[in-house]
Parts: structure tokens; C-alpha cells; sequence
């Protein structure tokens, strides 16, 4: 009855909770609970009917029993069951309404065969309300809460004085002394600090909640106490509290939760989180000693331990390099040695001498880099003065022979021949025009075209630069690609401008002193580079000679990394 005279699902549950003091939701999940029925999560019942920014970071057999009450209660496949099938599964629309008509069959065939009607007069016990304590007792378990804490802080420093104390120990000693035989969770952001998971828990691996936390915009208020570095205790019936807040609670066996940031360098590197009960947690967060004490001990246990493990880690690795490079060496030494008897039994007027001399300085400047990264005492290379164009042309005649003759890419050079020479390490210069050659040579189609653009002077914010453009005619870049076009590890199979290759080339114009930026659109790419001119070097004749920065809007847009 009610449910006919409601619209909405939210409508529903306050006509039940006003109605009945219960929701049919936790009816039912309560039902399961009662029945020790393991194979289904109760919470998938007990948040089935909950918004979507609510459940979006739950474990998945909510999320999996929210979107299946989505799809019954749906006729049609709307947009926002699309959203949520595409961020929650990576569902697109003609799936949906795949699973949505080959369930609602199945399920229809196994009613008709058991003889079930959907509807039912049956009428179920309710829950109890659990009466409220009073003022006196809530005053008292604050006095015993407080004098636990006393107990706690003496248990801490003994241990302190001779040989600290496990942390999960501490945890352990915290929850059933102070918090009365809670539970606690220690959560860390993963490597991108996208999301909290769990990294340790007093609980037993069964009851441990299995949900990872979103770090977004609108997070759930156990991640909003790490992303705000604010300490917080938390009840079930604080506003707009989501479901993985109420996972938590649950699984740590207490009416609210106590949210604790550790920090390290400035920095929160951990967030603990105790099952307590309210006036516990308000008197914990009191106690400045313990609280340090325990952010002390997980420091130096934890966060230290793993540094160290990370050094050992990467001493490992730096031997294994070096090895690496040692055997490197061997066969380029072999080549190079090769290519000087090659060049000798060439005639003196042989153009094969131009070739292989070019050859040679690439194998060096293998060989250097190889050392840069075995961590070779072999002097690093040093900065000197550089001829852009000479460069640019010597790359080019190497770089085009190296072009597949079946893609006929075409590379034109535009140099301006006022351009002045610039300080700085040939090798870096080189390695950055190389990656961004090869990206627009990959990018391009076949008869596709390259152009390579110098100008002798431009200025930004009153400091002088020369500028090398890098221009391609393929597809462009993707806007979801662009967001994060220099971080390491930013790949895709479908864009020729990711990879590893552009982080080193924004290190390497960083080591310079100058600026990297892109702009993109289905016309092409052009990659900018922004190198300081030294001073004392001369300027143009007159003032036609300057472009300045236009950063007017255009129909690409240009994003400037190092800003």
C-alpha cells in the first residue's frame, strides 16, 4: 500500500521508517543476518535502494544488487543507468538491456514453474528500537573512557622505555581496553592516491570490510578525513554518510567510528580508524599524548621500515644495472671498433665516411647514456654551447633514413637563421628531439608530413626564449590523454603520443630551464619547446623580429605542463 502511493525509492523508505520505525531494506537485511545465510552480503539488501554517489565506492555485492534493483525497477534503459552500468561494470548501453531482458525471461520462467506471485500480505516481526542512554550513563562511560585512556597512555610508555610494541599490537591493546572491544582498520592511498585500501586490521579476514575508498570530490567521510587531515568521529546518522562509511562501522562492531590521520613530513601518510563508541572516540581525541605515541610507533614501524625496504629494493636493482650496462658496452665497443677498420677501407672521397662517422657519435652517445643510468663514474655529460640548426639537420639526416620507405613521411625544416646558440647538454637536446621526431613520425599516416620550425627570439612574461616547434598532420591527441600527456606510464594503444618517452623529454627540457607544451586537435599536433636564450646573446634588428606569446583562445587547446 505504501509503495503505491510513493514515486521515488527515497519517498518509500521515509513512508517505511515513519510507518513501521524499519525500511523493508533492513528488514530484509536483517532477515539474512538472522538466518546466517553466508553466501549473500546483507549489506547488498541494505543499500540496494541508496543514491549512487553512495554506493559507488561499496563493496561489489552491493554495488552488483543496487544496479540489479535498478534494472528491475527501470522499464527502459535510461541515462543514468547507463552512467552507473559504465562506471560501476564498464557496461555499455546494448549490454544492458542484454542482461536486463535475458533476466527478466529467466527469472519469469522460474516463477511460473514454482507457482510464486511477487506480492505478498504477509506481515514480519519489526525490530525493536533499541532505547536511547541516558545522560548520567553517557557521563559515566565518558569517566571510564577517560580513565582507559590514563591506563592506555602508561601501557604505551613502558612499553616505549624498553622495546616498542608491534603497532597491530598497540591497535589491538587500543581497541579492547579504551574502545571496549571494537575493532580498528589502518588505510593507505595507493601509488596515484586515488584510492584508500586496507593495509592492516585487527579484524579477522572474513569480517574485514572488502572496499577500497575513493579520493575524489565528493568521497565518502572516512576519506574525506584523510584528504582534509582533520580527525573526526563518526556516527550512522550524520548527514549524507555513505555506504562504505557504513560498511566500516559495521564490520568494526561499534556505534561510530573514530577517524585518526597520521602524518609524516607534512604529509598524511595513513589514516586509523577505530570502531568506538561516540564519547569514547570525543575523549581520544583529548589525549594529544597517546595520540602521538601512536602516530610515533606506526612512523617508525611502517613508514620508515619501508623506506628501508625500498632502499635495500633499489640498491638491488641499481647492481642489476650496472651489470647490464657493463655488458652493454662490450658489443657497442665491438661496433664502434668495426665501423673505424669499415671506414678505412673506404676511399678517402667515399660519402660512406659521413655515414659511418654519424653512426659512431650515436654509439657514444648510446654508450654515454648507458653509463648516465649504471651510475658511471665517467664524467656526466656538461653543458656547453649549441648550434640548434646544426643539430636539428644533423637528427633529421639520420632520423629520415631511418623512416619504413612505405609510410613516405616527408620531414621539412623551417630554421631561422638568426637563431643564436643556446648553453646546454648536447646529448639531453638530442635525446628530447629524437622522442618527439619518432612520436610525430608514429602519429602520422602514410604520405603524412612533419615540419620542424626554429625562431630566434620570443618572449614570455619579459624573459627571451628561442622556440623549436614540432609539427605532425596525424589524428591528434584524445582529450582523456592530454589531461596527463607527461606522466610516466601514461600509455594507450590508440595514441602514438604516450609512453615513457614524453616524462623524460619533460625532465630534460626541465634540466634546461625551459618549457614544454602541446596543442592538438583533429588537424594535427605540434609540440613547443621553449629554450632559454643566453644573455649578451644579440637580439633582432627591430621589433618585427619578436613574436610574443599569443594565449588568446584558438580552436585548440594548449596545455602548458609546466605550468
Amino acid at each position: 500500500m505504501l509503495h503505491a502511493k510513493t514515486s521515488s525509492e527515497t519517498e518509500l523508505s521515509r513512508l517505511e521508517q515513519q510507518t513501521f520505525g524499519v525500511s523493508h531494506a533492513e528488514l530484509g537485511a536483517s532477515f539474512l543476518e538472522g538466518c546466517k545465510l553466508g553466501f549473500i552480503d546483507s549489506d547488498a539488501i541494505r543499500f540496494h535502494h541508496r543514491p549512487f554517489e553512495d554506493i559507488e565506492d561499496a563493496s561489489t555485492e552491493v554495488k552488483l544488487c543496487w544496479f540489479a534493483n535498478q534494472l528491475a525497477s527501470k522499464e527502459d534503459i535510461d541515462f543514468d543507468l547507463i552512467n552507473a552500468g559504465q562506471k560501476l561494470f564498464g557496461l555499455e548501453q546494448e549490454a544492458l538491456r542484454s542482461i536486463q531482458k535475458s533476466s527478466t525471461e529467466s527469472i519469469q520462467s522460474y516463477l511460473d514453474v514454482l507457482q510464486i506471485e511477487l506480492s505478498t500480505s504477509k506481515r514480519l516481526p519489526l525490530p525493536e528500537n533499541a532505547s536511547a542512554s541516558s545522560r548520567a550513563e553517557k557521563k559515566a562511560a565518558m569517566l571510564n573512557q577517560a580513565q582507559g585512556i590514563n591506563n592506555i597512555t602508561k601501557i604505551l610508555h613502558t612499553a616505549n622505555s624498553n622495546k616498542p610494541p608491534k603497532f597491530i599490537d598497540v591497535l589491538k591493546i587500543l581497541s579492547n581496553e579504551l574502545f571496549e572491544g571494537g575493532q580498528a582498520l589502518v588505510f593507505l592511498p595507493d601509488v596515484d592516491e586515488q584510492n584508500l585500501s586496507i593495509a592492516l586490521s585487527t579484524t579477522s579476514e572474513e569480517s574485514k570490510p572488502k572496499i577500497s575508498l575513493l579520493l575524489s570530490e565528493n568521497p565518502s567521510k572516512v576519506a574525506a578525513s584523510y584528504q582534509n587531515n582533520k580527525a573526526i568521529v563518526l556516527e550512522a546518522a550524520d548527514t549524507n554518510i555513505k555506504v562504505a562509511d557504513l560498511q566500516i562501522l559495521k564490520a568494526l562492531g561499534k556505534t561510530a567510528l573514530l577517524c585518526d590521520p597520521v602524518i609524516y613530513k607534512n604529509k598524511v601518510v595513513a589514516l586509523v580508524v577505530f570502531g568506538v563508541n561516540e564519547m569514547g572516540g570525543k575523549a581520544y581525541l583529548q589525549e594529544t599524548t597517546l595520540r602521538n605515541t601512536l602516530h610515533q610507533l606506526y612512523i617508525e614501524q611502517e613508514v620508515l621500515t619501508a623506506h628501508s625496504a625500498i632502499n635495500n629494493q633499489e640498491f638491488y636493482y641499481q647492481q642489476k644495472i650496472r651489470e647490464a650496462v657493463h655488458e652493454a658496452n662490450n658489443p657497442l665497443s665491438i661496433i664502434k671498433n668495426y665501423m673505424k677498420i669499415l671506414s678505412l677501407k673506404q676511399e678517402e672521397d667515399s660519402e660512406l665516411h659521413e655515414e659511418i662517422k654519424v653512426i659512431e657519435t650515436e654509439i657514444e652517445r648510446v654508450r654515454q647514456i648507458l653509463n648516465k643510468l649504471g651510475n658511471n663514474s665517467e664524467p656526466e655529460d656538461k653543458a656547453s654551447s649549441l648550434d640548434l640548426n646544426k643539430i636539428i639537420t644533423g637528427i633529421n639526416k639520420v632520423f629520415s633514413a631511418s623512416i619504413p620507405e612505405e609510410k613516405a613521411i616527408t620531414i621539412e625544416l623551417d630554421l631561422d637563421p638568426k637563431l643564436p646558440f643556446i648553453l646546454g647538454k648536447e646529448n639531453s637536446l638530442k635525446q628530447i628531439l629524437i622522442n618527439l621526431l619518432k612520436n610525430a613520425a608514429e602519429a602520422c599516416v602514410e604520405n603524412g608530413a612533419i615540419k620542424v620550425e626554429t625562431r630566434s627570439n620570443l618572449n614570455m612574461n619579459q624573459v627571451n626564449y628561442v622556440m623549436i616547434n614540432i609539427i605532425d598532420n596525424g589524428p591528434g591527441i584524445t582529450e582523456s590523454i592530454m589531461q596527463n600527456l607527461f606522466m610516466p606510464g601514461n600509455t594507450s594503444k590508440d595514441d602514438s603520443h604516450t609512453g615513457s618517452g614524453l616524462a623524460v623529454v619533460k625532465n630534460f627540457v626541465e634540466e634546461l630551464g625551459g618549457i614544454i607544451s602541446c596543442q592538438s586537435d583533429q588537424r594535427g599536433t605540434t609540440f613547443a619547446l621553449l629554450l632559454p636564450r643566453p644573455e649578451g646573446s644579440p637580439l633582432p634588428k627591430s621589433n618585427d623580429d619578436v613574436d610574443n606569446v599569443n594565449t588568446s583562445d584558438s580552436e585548440s587547446k594548449v596545455y602548458d605542463f609546466k605550468r
